[in-house]
């Protein structure tokens, strides 16, 4: 994003994404939620010696994958 900046049009600014008090409520909790969920199955199922913090890698890779997407 922050190479492309050039090359934005007076157009770009129009079709930005932004979120409101809602969106940001429901991502922050659909994080958490799956930070909890894969550092437990993290834990379970490996031998991680930190599974709470790759769980909160792969949960915040997940979220902003799927806000990207959408």
């Amino acid at each position: 994003v922050l190479i492309s900046v050039r090359t934005w049009n007076d157009d770009t600014k129009n079709h930005l994404k932004t979120f409101n008090l809602q969106k940001w409520m429901l991502s922050i909790g659909f994080t958490l939620v799956v930070w909890a969920v894969s550092a437990y199955l993290i834990g379970q199922f490996t031998n991680d010696p930190r599974p709470v913090y790759d769980g909160m890698a792969f949960a915040i890779s997940l979220t902003g994958g799927i806000v990207c997407f959408l």
